[in-house]
Protein backbone atom coordinates (compact mmCIF):
# COMPACT_ATOMS: atom_id res chain seq x y z
CA UNK A 1 0.00 0.00 0.00
CA UNK A 2 2.80 2.41 0.15
CA UNK A 3 3.76 2.10 -3.51
CA UNK A 4 -0.17 2.83 -4.04
CA UNK A 5 0.13 5.64 -1.97
CA UNK A 6 2.95 7.57 -3.11
CA UNK A 7 1.66 6.64 -6.76
CA UNK A 8 -1.40 7.90 -6.14
CA UNK A 9 1.00 11.19 -4.82
CA UNK A 10 3.18 11.37 -7.68
CA UNK A 11 0.18 11.30 -9.95
CA UNK A 12 -1.48 14.39 -8.05
CA UNK A 13 1.64 16.42 -7.90
CA UNK A 14 1.97 15.78 -11.83
CA UNK A 15 -1.57 15.30 -13.03
CA UNK A 16 -1.06 16.30 -16.33
CA UNK A 17 2.23 14.62 -17.53
CA UNK A 18 1.21 11.24 -16.31
CA UNK A 19 -2.05 11.53 -18.43
CA UNK A 20 0.59 12.51 -21.45
CA UNK A 21 3.17 9.88 -20.81
CA UNK A 22 1.28 7.09 -19.92
CA UNK A 23 -0.29 8.15 -23.62
CA UNK A 24 2.93 8.03 -24.49
CA UNK A 25 3.99 4.70 -22.85
CA UNK A 26 0.89 2.94 -24.00
CA UNK A 27 1.51 3.47 -27.49
CA UNK A 28 4.50 2.04 -27.89
CA UNK A 29 5.87 5.74 -28.68
CA UNK A 30 9.67 5.93 -28.28
CA UNK A 31 9.18 9.67 -26.99
CA UNK A 32 6.86 11.59 -24.76
CA UNK A 33 4.67 14.32 -26.49
CA UNK A 34 6.60 16.92 -24.27
CA UNK A 35 9.75 16.04 -25.98
CA UNK A 36 8.11 16.25 -29.08
CA UNK A 37 6.79 19.82 -28.21
CA UNK A 38 9.77 20.97 -26.65
CA UNK A 39 11.70 20.25 -30.54
CA UNK A 40 8.73 21.61 -32.33
CA UNK A 41 9.49 24.73 -30.78
CA UNK A 42 12.62 25.58 -32.80
CA UNK A 43 10.37 25.68 -35.60
CA UNK A 44 7.67 27.03 -34.73
CA UNK A 45 7.30 31.06 -35.08
CA UNK A 46 4.66 31.98 -32.28
CA UNK A 47 6.73 29.73 -29.99
CA UNK A 48 9.80 32.20 -30.82
CA UNK A 49 7.86 35.27 -30.49
CA UNK A 50 6.64 34.15 -27.25
CA UNK A 51 9.92 32.87 -26.13
CA UNK A 52 11.00 36.56 -27.09
CA UNK A 53 8.15 38.15 -25.38
CA UNK A 54 9.45 36.75 -21.89
CA UNK A 55 12.89 37.49 -22.86
CA UNK A 56 12.40 40.91 -23.96
CA UNK A 57 9.34 43.32 -21.99
CA UNK A 58 9.11 45.28 -25.60
CA UNK A 59 8.30 42.60 -27.36
CA UNK A 60 4.71 41.69 -28.18
CA UNK A 61 3.21 37.81 -27.69
CA UNK A 62 1.57 35.91 -30.37
CA UNK A 63 -2.39 35.56 -30.37
CA UNK A 64 -3.26 38.89 -28.71
CA UNK A 65 -1.98 37.83 -25.37
CA UNK A 66 -0.02 39.52 -22.74
CA UNK A 67 3.03 38.83 -21.92
CA UNK A 68 1.96 38.05 -18.03
CA UNK A 69 -0.26 35.12 -19.41
CA UNK A 70 2.93 33.32 -20.40
CA UNK A 71 5.41 31.14 -18.49
CA UNK A 72 8.29 29.21 -18.93
CA UNK A 73 8.67 25.96 -17.45
CA UNK A 74 10.72 22.74 -17.87
CA UNK A 75 11.07 23.56 -21.51
CA UNK A 76 7.65 24.34 -22.06
CA UNK A 77 5.78 27.50 -23.01
CA UNK A 78 2.39 27.82 -20.98
CA UNK A 79 -0.25 30.01 -21.73
CA UNK A 80 -2.88 30.92 -19.11
CA UNK A 81 -1.53 27.88 -17.10
CA UNK A 82 -1.94 24.94 -20.65
CA UNK A 83 0.82 24.11 -22.45
CA UNK A 84 1.52 25.99 -26.18
CA UNK A 85 1.43 23.05 -28.68
CA UNK A 86 3.27 24.33 -31.63
CA UNK A 87 2.10 24.19 -35.31
CA UNK A 88 2.57 20.63 -35.97
CA UNK A 89 -0.37 18.29 -36.87
CA UNK A 90 1.60 15.06 -35.98
CA UNK A 91 1.50 16.34 -32.46
CA UNK A 92 -1.89 17.71 -31.89
CA UNK A 93 -3.10 14.41 -33.42
CA UNK A 94 -1.58 12.37 -30.71
CA UNK A 95 -3.07 14.42 -27.99
CA UNK A 96 -6.07 13.93 -29.54
CA UNK A 97 -5.91 10.30 -29.89
CA UNK A 98 -4.59 10.05 -26.43
CA UNK A 99 -8.18 11.97 -25.27
CA UNK A 100 -10.42 10.61 -27.49
CA UNK A 101 -9.36 7.32 -29.07
CA UNK A 102 -8.22 5.31 -26.36
CA UNK A 103 -10.56 2.68 -24.27
CA UNK A 104 -10.53 4.33 -21.16
CA UNK A 105 -11.77 7.63 -22.96
CA UNK A 106 -14.75 6.31 -24.49
CA UNK A 107 -14.76 8.50 -27.58
CA UNK A 108 -16.34 11.40 -25.73
CA UNK A 109 -17.28 13.45 -28.92
CA UNK A 110 -16.60 16.81 -29.95
CA UNK A 111 -17.58 18.75 -27.09
CA UNK A 112 -15.92 16.95 -24.42
CA UNK A 113 -13.22 15.76 -26.24
CA UNK A 114 -12.36 19.38 -26.49
CA UNK A 115 -12.94 20.41 -22.85
CA UNK A 116 -10.74 17.61 -21.86
CA UNK A 117 -7.75 18.99 -24.07
CA UNK A 118 -8.45 22.59 -23.15
CA UNK A 119 -7.38 21.96 -19.86
CA UNK A 120 -4.21 21.36 -20.61
CA UNK A 121 -3.40 22.02 -23.87
CA UNK A 122 -3.35 25.58 -26.14
CA UNK A 123 -3.00 26.08 -29.80
CA UNK A 124 -4.81 27.80 -32.09
CA UNK A 125 -8.55 26.88 -33.47
CA UNK A 126 -8.15 24.04 -31.08
CA UNK A 127 -12.10 23.54 -31.74
CA UNK A 128 -12.11 23.49 -35.40
CA UNK A 129 -9.12 21.15 -35.18
CA UNK A 130 -11.25 18.37 -33.16
CA UNK A 131 -14.78 19.31 -34.57
CA UNK A 132 -12.45 17.93 -38.12
CA UNK A 133 -11.21 14.96 -36.16
CA UNK A 134 -14.72 13.80 -34.48
CA UNK A 135 -16.41 13.98 -37.47
CA UNK A 136 -13.77 11.90 -39.50
CA UNK A 137 -13.86 9.21 -36.43
CA UNK A 138 -15.74 6.15 -38.14
CA UNK A 139 -16.72 4.85 -34.40
CA UNK A 140 -18.63 8.26 -33.40
CA UNK A 141 -20.08 8.53 -36.51
CA UNK A 142 -21.28 4.86 -36.52
CA UNK A 143 -22.56 5.56 -32.93
CA UNK A 144 -23.92 8.74 -33.55
CA UNK A 145 -27.99 8.79 -33.21
CA UNK A 146 -29.90 10.13 -36.14
CA UNK A 147 -31.74 12.84 -35.28
CA UNK A 148 -33.33 13.52 -38.82
CA UNK A 149 -34.43 9.89 -39.87
CA UNK A 150 -35.38 9.42 -43.26
CA UNK A 151 -38.92 7.95 -43.18
CA UNK A 152 -40.23 5.22 -46.39
CA UNK A 153 -42.99 6.80 -48.38
CA UNK A 154 -46.54 6.61 -47.27
CA UNK A 155 -48.43 4.10 -49.92
CA UNK A 156 -52.35 3.42 -49.01
CA UNK A 157 -53.07 -0.16 -48.31
CA UNK A 158 -55.38 -2.07 -51.07
CA UNK A 159 -58.40 -3.79 -49.28
CA UNK A 160 -60.14 -6.35 -50.53
CA UNK A 161 -63.82 -6.21 -52.62
CA UNK A 162 -65.85 -7.17 -49.72
CA UNK A 163 -69.01 -5.12 -48.87
CA UNK A 164 -68.45 -5.92 -44.98
CA UNK A 165 -66.29 -5.25 -43.17
CA UNK A 166 -64.33 -7.43 -40.99
CA UNK A 167 -65.40 -10.42 -42.11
Amino acid sequence: TDFVMELVKSWKRNQIWNRVTIGAITTGEPMSIEDDIRSAYKRDRSAQDAQNALLDPHEKPPFNSVTKEWTFQNGLLRLRGRIYVPDNTEIKRRILQHYHDIPSAGHPGRYNTQAAISRDFYWPNLSRFVTSYVKGCADCQQMKVNTHPTSPPLTPIRSKARGRPFA
